[in-house]
């Protein structure tokens, strides 16, 4: 499940949005739409990554 996080002000120039499962077709919108892996974690004990997309 891709998940867009809300805009906060110390991210104000950026979008963040993060991905539990991890499937291939999301990793791959993602990355067309300019979306970076900031960060692995662990979210309720399962592999997640936060992605960032830069608005400036």
């Amino acid at each position: 499940m891709l998940t867009l996080e809300p805009l906060r002000p110390d991210h104000a120039d950026a979008l963040l949005a993060f991905e539990r499962a991890r499937p291939p077709a999301s990793m791959a919108v993602l990355t067309h739409n300019a979306f970076t892996v900031v960060e692995e974690f662990l979210l309720d004990d399962r592999p997640a990554l936060r992605y960032r997309r830069s608005l400036a």
